[in-house]
């Protein structure tokens, strides 16, 4: 559908979910950005927080928010796997939300990752992530740990 569209309009980017929980976009959307020179607007790196390895048991959200409708990692079925997963990012030693900020911005296409924030401690955390990259090894592992991510 994309490249449909690609005929009609020029483009220049794209918005999408991309973590390591939500990769749909490799399903044809990242390669076709590519192949066209366009840059891909990354939202939702750490899966409305549960990538930061902060929630140690399943969170009970509070009326509206949003995490309780809009992220299926939260549910009683998936959240112990994910969590495990989360946990086994510990062998890079560096903060979770830094790694799955940088895991996303590995990926060839990714002009820009955008990270949401609560707080301004949240936003300094977070932007500790420009300060250093993964490393291929890093990334092979990263990527058989979630391959269920996929």
């Amino acid at each position: 559908q994309m490249k449909e569209y690609l005929r009609a309009f020029a483009y220049i980017s794209t918005q999408n979910a991309y973590s390591l929980l939500d990769r749909n976009i490799e399903e044809g959307v990242l390669s076709c950005a590519v192949e066209n020179q366009m840059g891909v607007l990354a939202y939702g790196p750490l899966a409305g927080g549960i990538l930061t390895g902060k929630y140690q048991k399943q969170p009970h959200f509070q009326g509206g928010d949003v995490r309780k409708f809009f992220y299926p990692f939260y549910n009683q079925e998936t959240f112990p796997k994910m969590k495990k997963s989360v946990d086994q990012l510990s062998f890079i030693h560096k903060p979770k939300n830094e790694i799955a900020i940088n895991w996303v911005r590995a990926h060839e296409g990714i002009c820009s990752v955008l990270v949401g924030a609560r707080n301004a401690k949240q936003v300094t955390a977070n932007i500790q992530a420009s300060q250093w990259a993964l490393n291929q090894n890093q990334l092979d592992t990263i990527n058989e740990i979630f391959q269920g991510g996929r």
